[in-house]
């Protein structure tokens, strides 16, 4: 199994909520505007 490492993308979006949402609380969970702006402004910090 290959395992690639890359910067986060908007095509990423939909994903990062599904998983933002399966692992907070609503009240706990980021925003879909908050990863928007994480993923403009700062790509690199997503694993």
């Amino acid at each position: 199994m290959v395992l690639k490492i890359r910067n986060v993308n908007m095509g990423d979006l939909p994903e990062l909520v599904v998983i933002e949402h399966l692992c907070f609380t609503k009240k706990e969970a980021a925003t879909k505007a908050a990863f928007i702006k994480r993923i403009q402004f700062i790509p690199d910090s997503f694993l």
